[in-house]
């Protein structure tokens, strides 16, 4: 009965351990991401883009909205690959992979599961079937259960066919500043 006690002890504590190590995670400062994002918004001509950073984890933050001509983040969000896999990437059809590259975006549109959405456009050879597949950013209840960031992958990550899912209110605040901030790229490089 004794070691019955004790292994739940045991139990208990692992998962404090982990709770407090994830709280911990989330006060550590993020680190910036890389300048892709600066060199893409160069060469569109573009004074806000939104950048998608593919080789963070699915757990932090890798959606940025960056505001180019103040050189700032204005906005950061986690964001969920598609099925396909974590760092797979497919231009093909019934792949369910995200792809990586430049896309211009369209109009905010509603699914046929009633999801709002907004329509994306690849311009690049590597995400050129975008439309075709109907790769869009939707809102998400599996994005939306997580509110903390944490090291690793979500590991609910495979809610999407493709497309960039985000929580709720993330979604939210990404139809706010598309519009506010006239936001005409995504950018997801890996």
């Amino acid at each position: 009965m004794d070691w019955k006690r004790r292994t739940r002890n045991c139990g208990y504590l692992i998962v404090l351990g982990l709770f407090i190590g994830i709280i911990i995670y989330n006060l550590l400062p993020t680190s910036s991401p890389d300048t892709s994002a600066y060199d893409a918004a160069a060469k569109l001509k573009a004074e806000c883009i939104i950048y998608v950073d593919f080789s963070r984890n699915s757990g932090e933050n890798r959606m940025y909205i960056y505001d180019i001509l103040n050189k700032r983040i204005l906005y950061k969000c986690k964001v969920l690959n598609g099925k396909g896999g974590n760092h797979k990437f497919s231009n093909l059809p019934g792949s369910n992979c995200s792809s990586i590259g430049v896309y211009k975006i369209l109009e905010q549109s509603v699914l046929s599961n009633g999801y709002k959405c907004i329509r994306l456009d690849g311009l690049s050879k590597t995400n050129s079937n975008a439309l075709t597949r109907g790769i869009v950013i939707h809102p998400s209840k599996l994005a939306s259960i997580v509110f903390f960031q944490f090291p690793g992958n979500f590991p609910l990550t495979n809610s999407s066919l493709g497309c960039f899912s985000v929580s709720y209110k993330d979604y939210n605040k990404l139809v706010y500043f598309i519009k506010n901030k006239n936001i005409k790229y995504l950018v997801a490089n890996s």
